[in-house]
């Protein structure tokens, strides 16, 4: 087996296999001893009709694809080994040629990462102060959930509710009809059917009230999305929203609390708390797109993009499921197919992608491990506070998924709070020590996986693939 090379440009290297003969040969007559089996050869059994007469019943086209069938995967392992390369995914025939027997196959390579001085680069920490005016907003929005309704007399406001007939008189002859509507009168901003706000405000009861309009193309009803329609609202009764007040009383009813200060503070800490986290997620987003930028070197084989396409796609659709929502009945509504739907997710791919391949190259650079001590000590820990059962705790001691996923949260979230460091000048905040012999002695016998598990593990955990989406 002759083996030539072709390096191309994004991680992928043509390898031009040339079989000889003596190799071939082999392969064809295994081929026709099998076909032999298969088909009626009239003056021979089953098996035992000569080469010569199998090749002129089914042809040369035939056992060459049959012994390739046979042969090529270890031409390939050979070839890709003789040249001492790793895989990056499935090697893929291009090309083949019949004589001289030519394989041709593209092999994705190992992603070539280069970070930049990333110790050079600095980040501010977005500030996260509560002003005033949130609290005092998110004190009305409590109020307006417990508010009361009222009939009244006058012009409908908007935040007046109304109740009655609406019709929807759709372009193509379609009838939309709801007797009991009842309508809470929205500002212009936050109307989802265009017109509403401006046509209803005024009006009183017994008035009906009539508008064209158009819906918005992602309005969240697939059948009204994008549609026009002429709009009829039939008003038998008003009402306008009674807030209670915000005093003490108001405080006690909603909870554990002695007045309305309390309330207030309480309020106050837990939009503090929202806005530092806002301002973290922030930072790290803002850190991890600086690493990107920085690279000095980021390239990897297209293949790569594909598979990160694949997995966001089956991800959404898995979501879908346990909604209950078919692919089918979400694709209609969207009105695209699933090719279109899946070439929608390539820019995020790309994006995940070069997220992953630099927290990587951050995570070597920087030999940030998690120990297989570690991992017994968390996993321990996990099944200890699931009160799992026996069979269950024995179950994920034993899944080297589950061990791996941890090892590679583990290894991400110190990857991250040294990222965030480096660039802040910030000191890393301390890690939650776990030594094993602090921990909770387990209810139940838990099974160790070998040595050689835990150091596959905590060698495996380089930085799980990223997403845009928190999953």
């Amino acid at each position: 087996m002759k083996v030539t090379t072709e390096r191309l440009e994004d991680c992928v290297i043509n390898l031009v296999i040339e079989v000889e003969e003596e190799t071939l040969q082999p392969a064809l007559q295994k081929a026709a001893r099998q076909a032999s089996t298969r088909f009626n050869i009239p003056g021979f059994r089953k098996g035992k009709a000569p080469y010569d007469m199998v090749l002129r019943l089914v042809g040369k086209e035939y056992l060459l694809q049959e012994a390739l069938d046979e042969m090529a995967p270890d031409l390939v392992t050979q070839a890709i080994e003789e040249q001492e390369l790793e895989p990056y995914s499935r090697p893929q025939l291009t090309n083949l040629e019949t004589d001289p027997l030519r394989l041709t196959v593209s092999v994705p390579l190992e992603p070539e990462v280069e970070l930049g001085d990333y110790r050079e680069v600095h980040l501010e920490r977005e500030p996260a102060e509560v002003p005033e005016e949130d609290i005092q907003k998110a004190m009305q929005d409590m109020r307006r959930e417990r508010a009361v309704r009222e009939p009244i007399e006058r012009p409908l406001q908007v935040g007046d509710t109304v109740t009655g007939r609406l019709t929807l008189e759709l372009e193509d002859g379609e009838t939309k009809e709801d007797e009991e509507a009842v309508i809470t009168i929205p500002t212009p901003e936050e109307e989802s059917l265009p017109g509403l706000s401006e046509h209803l405000v005024g009006a009183t009861v017994g008035d009906v009230v009539e508008f064209d309009t158009v819906f918005a193309a992602d309005h969240r009803d697939p059948e009204l999305a994008g549609k026009p329609a002429h709009v009829t609202v039939e008003i038998a009764e008003t009402e306008e929203q009674v807030l209670p007040e915000l005093n003490d009383e108001f405080a006690v009813m909603l909870g554990d609390y002695d007045d309305l200060e309390s309330l207030k503070a309480e309020l106050k800490e837990r939009l503090e708390a929202a806005a530092k986290q806002r301002s973290e997620d922030s930072l790290r987003r803002r850190a991890v797109e600086a690493l990107v930028e920085g690279a000095a070197v980021m390239k990897y084989p297209a293949v790569a993009v594909e598979e990160e396409m694949d997995r966001l796609v089956a991800a959404f659709f898995e979501r879908l499921t346990s909604a209950r929502i078919s692919k089918n009945a979400y694709l209609q509504a969207m009105q695209i197919s699933e090719d279109q739907f899946r070439e929608q997710q390539r820019q995020t791919a790309e994006k995940n992608l070069k997220e992953g391949l630099a927290l990587r190259a951050f995570v070597k650079a920087e030999n940030i491990q998690a120990t297989p001590e570690e991992l017994t000590a968390r996993i321990e820990r996990t099944a200890n506070q699931m009160g799992a059962t026996n069979s269950s705790i024995d179950s994920v001691i034993r899944s080297p998924e589950f061990r791996l996923r941890m090892a590679n949260n583990l290894v991400l979230s110190r990857a991250m709070s040294r990222l965030v460091s480096v660039l802040t000048g910030e000191p890393e905040p301390p890690e939650e020590e776990l030594p094993l012999e602090d921990m909770p002695a387990p209810t139940v016998n838990v099974v160790e996986t070998t040595e050689g598990e835990d150091e596959a593990a905590a060698e495996g955990a380089s930085v799980p693939e990223t997403s845009s989406e928190e999953e």
